[in-house]
């Protein structure tokens, strides 16, 4: 087997290689609900409705409720949608619906589209009987968030330790396959045979260590997925650089 241009052929394969992981991402991962953003969201949510529902149980209409929320709300993008909302003449009901879409998460916008519907229905029953459940949900969903940003913080240092390891096994790996597959294919191959396939699987290795680093910590809403992926190839390629060649021992 004669190799006439082995770092063009080992380019080209692992442009290639990287240009199908690319095409293949497109379709992986559609946008999924960042975790922390949702817990934020629900604890603004809680503070708005907390402060309008003991403001309504002071014994005061809906719209009395609503404005003493507003000075004791610290929110100025909300405060001032209300005060626009009021400023126009939208009812109580109206403010709550043009509230909802404020907020980016469904489970959010439905609480607020909820609470405008039951204070239209029945404000009386809302403020007396429904409002302590409704706060019931919130607080208990932000429970819920904290756990899992929890569960994702220790899942993002175990993905940060076990990328760095899976780089410096492929670093390993990089370094004695080309002899086992050049054993395995041709007992009579020549070194520039093994270089060829050294720089081959070089190149393959660090695909895989970016590609796998990033799809992982995506997974678990790493904020610095592509920085850890660099990283990640920066170890795999430093490590190799620095192993010794088996043909050199």
């Amino acid at each position: 087997m004669k190799i006439y241009d082995t770092p063009l052929i080992s380019l080209t394969i692992f442009v290639t290689f990287l240009v199908i992981i690319f095409l293949v991402k497109k379709k992986e991962i559609k946008k999924q609900i960042n975790v922390r953003e949702s817990l934020n969201e629900s604890l603004k949510l809680e503070n708005f409705i907390t402060l309008f529902i003991n403001n309504l149980k002071a014994n005061r209409g809906a719209e009395w409720a609503l404005l003493s929320t507003l000075n004791e709300y610290p929110e100025d993008e909300i405060r001032s949608l209300i005060i626009q909302n009021i400023t126009i003449g939208s009812s109580i009901e109206e403010i709550f619906e043009n509230l909802s879409n404020t907020f980016s998460m469904e489970e959010s916008k439905r609480m607020l589209r909820i609470i405008s519907r039951m204070i239209s229905h029945n404000l009386k029953y809302f403020t007396y009987s429904l409002s302590s459940d409704i706060l019931d949900y919130v607080r208990e969903s932000i429970r819920l968030k904290n756990h899992i940003e929890a569960l994702l913080f220790r899942t993002r240092i175990k993905v940060l330790v076990l990328s760095f390891s899976l780089s410096a096994v492929l670093a390993f790996l990089s370094k004695i396959l080309p002899f086992i597959l050049a054993f395995f294919i041709s007992e009579n191959m020549i070194l520039n045979d093994i270089n060829f396939l050294s720089l081959l699987t070089f190149y393959s290795f660090l695909s895989v260590s970016l590609y796998d680093t990033y799809i992982v910590s995506k997974a678990v809403f790493y904020s610095h997925s592509v920085l850890l992926s660099i990283l990640s190839a920066l170890t795999f390629v430093f490590l190799h650089t620095f192993l010794p060649n088996i043909y050199s021992i």
